[in-house]
């Protein structure tokens, strides 16, 4: 085994990292906690590149040997705790040092890999980095011997500014005006990219090959993180669950053990819950819960869906009248909860077509956001500025933004008796406003 892990680590001092674009999420202000640092998130959305890209910045300043990389998914690393016993002391031998970074790729497939992580951190002199796919990093699963000692740092496909920088489309500068030529270019690339998605491999993969890697990534999913993870042996009613909920914008237990059901699935309920946990705790899928002031009215009430990536709506749904709709509202869905990490996100029904896609609540504080991708049919306009109207005559709000495809406007209105400040954003101009 010491000479598996003398081969491994001549490896990486012989190994040329690649080129690693910059992302959003910047690991370097925890390169000093002394906490474990979990990175997680769906599978391929880059965080093993991350990682190379902290761990080039590391060797500006230090030797190889103190910054280690180890992929445990190597067939040569034998599934054995020993191995993780052997590895310090032998690097020691090696180097006649410890080192001080360690960059650990799914090391949770290593039979007590968290007591001798929490043995690490312990001794206080190595910092650790963790990543894990989906099916063996969700929150639930960390040891009991980590608690308290990591910190999640949660990675997400390309925003639409990370995708213009994969896509090497110059950005405009911090309060630069933007040309009409500018302009009609980021609809373009918009609009790619709310078909597209931002899978990282996928935004800079060929056109022809981008649905092929997309239907890889989901059977991968499927296979790996839910049915060889979980023991799952109805295999079809699985797959068609989830179709059921890439063609749906909201669902409830009942509501999709009927539809499987009524489609020949011999399952019961209980299952088909368990079945959509293991969806969203493999980050393939989150969902929004209506507002209500009693919790148990929230549980029982149907919950929003939104899935991880648009690229899974456009391969796996057939309502193409629907789907512009559906895949702006998603992206809007998680441009929102980036922006509002700490505050809660709920939808709002003022009533039974008019809905508030986004109340977000910080303490006292509420903000009202409708996603309107076309508001060109006065009739669809009416419905969304009502509901706002509705929703903030209820909660004491005075203003609120509807986020469209290109509409920009700003007026001050009064429906119902109620005064209302109303913005109309365009998504690709708000999505770039990180750079003013």
């Amino acid at each position: 085994m010491k000479e598996i892990i003398k081969t491994i680590f001549q490896e990486w001092l012989d190994r040329e990292l690649p080129t690693v674009i910059e992302r959003e999420i910047d690991l370097e202000n925890y390169l000093h906690t002394d906490h474990v640092v979990v990175v997680k998130g769906f599978r391929r959305v880059g965080k093993t590149f991350q990682l190379y890209g902290l761990i080039k910045k590391l060797l500006q300043t230090h030797k190889k040997k103190e910054v280690i990389y180890i992929n445990f998914e190597d067939e040569r690393i034998p599934l054995k705790t020993e191995f993780l016993s052997l590895l310090l002391p032998t690097l020691n031998e090696i180097t006649g040092s410890t080192p001080l970074y360690l960059f650990l790729d799914e090391v949770q497939a290593i039979p007590g890999w968290s007591r001798w992580v929490r043995r690490l951190i312990d001794m206080g002199k190595i910092r650790i980095f963790i990543s894990g796919s989906s099916s063996k990093i969700s929150e639930r699963e960390i040891p009991t011997e980590l608690r308290g000692r990591y910190l999640e740092v949660e990675m997400s496909p390309l925003s639409f500014l990370e995708y213009l920088k994969f896509r090497s489309v110059p950005l405009p500068g911090a309060g630069e005006t933007v040309s009409k030529n500018q302009e009609t270019g980021y609809l373009n690339m918009f609009r790619e990219y709310l078909y597209s998605g931002g899978m990282p491999a996928v935004v800079l993969a060929e056109v022809n090959l981008k649905k092929e890697i997309l239907l890889n990534y989901y059977n991968t999913l499927i296979r790996r993180d839910i049915i060889e993870k979980y023991g799952i042996r109805n295999e079809e009613s699985l797959k068609d669950l989830v179709k059921l909920i890439v063609n749906t914008t909201r669902y409830s237990g009942t509501k999709m053990f009927n539809n499987l059901k009524g489609i020949g699935h011999s399952i019961g309920k209980a299952t088909v819950l368990k079945y959509i946990a293991y969806l969203r705790d493999s980050f393939f899928m989150d969902e929004l819960f209506e507002f209500s002031p009693k919790q148990k009215s929230q549980l029982q009430r149907e919950k929003k869906i939104y899935i991880i990536d648009t690229g899974f709506i456009d391969l796996l749904t057939s309502r193409t009248n629907l789907k512009e709709g559906r895949l702006f509202e998603n992206v809007v869905f998680y441009y929102l909860r980036k922006q509002y990490k700490n505050s809660d996100i709920f939808y709002y029904r003022a009533d039974k077509d008019e809905e508030v896609d986004f109340l977000i609540i910080d303490n006292e504080n509420k903000k009202m956001v409708q996603a309107a991708y076309n508001l060109d049919r006065p009739s669809t306009q009416d419905r969304e500025i009502r509901a706002l109207v509705k929703a903030g005559k209820k909660f004491h709000i005075d203003s609120a933004d509807i986020i469209t495809f290109n509409t920009e406007t700003e007026e001050n209105i009064s429906w119902f008796g109620y005064p209302l400040h109303l913005r109309l954003l365009p998504a690709w101009k708000l999505f770039l406003s990180t750079l003013s």
